[in-house]
C-alpha cells in the first residue's frame, strides 16, 4: 500500500531562541525589532517563522542553520565569513 502525505507540508527545523526579558521597555522594543523581522524576505537572512512571549521569555523560530551560529562560522573561518 503507497503512503499517502498531505499536500503541501513538509518537514522543516526550527531553532528556537530564547530571551529573558523581564523588563517591559526592552520586551516592547524587541517586539518593534520582530515586526522588521517579519517584513524581512531575502535569501541572504536567516528564515524568521514567528515568536511568542512565555514565562518571562521571548521565543523566537528561526531558520536552523546546520553550521551553527554567526560566530561558529567566524570561528571556524579564522574570523572571516567565507
Amino acid at each position: 500500500e503507497e503512503e499517502k502525505k498531505s499536500p503541501g507540508i513538509d518537514q522543516i527545523f526550527l531553532a528556537i531562541k530564547q530571551i529573558p526579558v523581564s523588563d517591559t521597555k526592552l520586551r516592547q522594543q524587541l517586539v518593534q525589532e520582530l515586526k522588521v523581522c517579519m517584513q524581512a524576505d531575502s535569501p541572504s537572512l536567516i528564515g524568521y517563522f514567528g515568536a511568542y512571549f512565555s514565562e518571562g521569555n521571548v521565543n523566537i523560530a528561526l531558520e536552523y542553520m546546520d553550521r551553527g551560529s554567526l560566530a561558529d562560522v567566524m570561528k571556524h573561518n579564522g574570523g572571516g565569513l567565507g
